[in-house]
């Protein structure tokens, strides 16, 4: 029961934290003034609002199969390396930054954003999720 829990629960949260987290890191690093978070006049939502929804269905789409490959690993092998996770979600971001736009087309510092965004969201991933990765209920860590 509590392996059918952590599937349909924890791990979807998990997902949910690391892809929020590697949007707030992301959009943090273009320096939206604080006015950008406040209702406008007319009632109308944050001008930042809108940014950070489109980021947060791009990050969603472009990253969720490779981090989903690695969730089944981590839990098929039993994973729960910070470290690893750490390293995995740099890659990601990097990489992904890379795919979009090739290093000729780019500013070098253009490739922060989002492997930090990167980092933010694995870790987060492996603070809700990660750390239990591959436990069952016959395995000692449970007894």
């Amino acid at each position: 029961m509590r392996a059918f829990l952590r599937i349909i629960l924890v791990i979807p949260l998990g997902l949910i934290a690391a892809i929020l987290a590697a949007t707030a890191v992301y959009l943090a690093a273009f320096g939206f003034p604080a006015a950008d978070f406040a209702a406008t006049p007319e009632g109308l939502p944050p001008p930042v609002l809108q940014p950070a929804l489109v980021l947060t269905a791009v990050i969603a789409r472009t990253a969720l199969l490779p981090f989903l490959v690695a969730i089944a690993a981590s839990e098929i092998f039993a994973f729960r390396s910070l470290l690893g996770w750490l390293l995995f979600g740099g890659l990601l971001g990097f990489g992904l930054q890379l795919l979009g736009f090739p290093p000729e087309l780019a500013a070098p510092s253009s490739f922060l954003p989002p492997t930090a965004g990167g980092i933010a969201g694995a870790f987060a991933y492996w603070l809700v999720a990660g750390r239990g990765a591959g436990l069952s209920l016959t395995s000692p860590e449970r007894e």
